[in-house]
This record gives C-alpha cells, structure tokens and sequence, in this order.
C-alpha cells in the first residue's frame, strides 16, 4: 500500500476532473454530431435511455483509467448570455471512475504507486466561455 500523500491525493483528484471533463466534451460533441438531424436547444436535456450505459477508457503509458456511468445521470445545460457568453452547467453521477497502474514518471521510474477506485460520486461543474 502506497504511502498516503497529499501531493499525490491533489494530483489524481485533479487527473481525475480533467478525465471527467474530457469525457463529458466528448459525449456532447458526439450527440451533437450523431444527430445533425435535430435542431439543438442546449437549454433543454438530452432524451436517452434510461439503461444506456457509458464506458469510456484511456491510457498513457502503463496508467489505465476508466470512467462508467449510465447516460441518464448526465445532465448539461448551456445557457447563452447577452454579453455573448455561454454558460455550461454540468451534473453527473458516476458509478466507477478508476485509474489502475498509477506511475510517476513512466520514462525514468517503472514504479507506481497503485491504483484509486472511486465509486458512486457525483461531479458538477459550471464553464462560461468568452468569445473574444
């Protein structure tokens, strides 16, 4: 069992928000695109299955992640300002998100420090993008 350390509880936590956020994007751009067909009105939610079911996995190096959720639970909203800024608000609950193989630096070092499982959590977030 690894030594416990702040440091390294920052930097999965932080691994972990970026996975979450890259994986949301992505779902959003493929809905998008998958239905060209609709005409998109981001403030209102998606229609899915209730029983469709997100696995999303990546891996750098040795590290494997992988993050699983239903697409039910995936709640986003866009909302469009009048100063011509665009407010993105996300809920989501995630059944497992895990990273397996954690290493440090993968060129020098083949160590790690073990894997993080997290189970049933809830990640919300607000963006706002600025067209300059």
């Amino acid at each position: 069992e690894p030594p416990e350390n702040e440091s390294t509880d920052d930097t999965s936590i932080k691994s972990a928000e970026s996975t979450i956020k890259s994986l949301e994007d992505q779902l959003t751009e493929e809905f998008q695109r998958e239905r060209p067909d609709l005409e998109f009105d981001p403030n209102l939610q998606a229609i899915v299955k209730p029983n469709e079911r997100v696995v999303g996995d990546a891996a750098s190096f040795d590290t494997f992640s992988q993050i699983q959720y239903n697409k039910s639970n995936f709640k986003h909203e866009a909302t469009f300002n009048s100063d011509g800024s665009v407010q993105h608000d996300r809920d989501l609950q995630i059944d497992l998100l895990k990273f397996e193989n954690i290493g440090g630096d993968d060129l020098n070092d083949p160590s790690t420090i073990g894997s993080i499982y997290i189970s049933d959590w809830t990640s919300q977030g607000s963006t706002t993008t600025q067209v300059r």
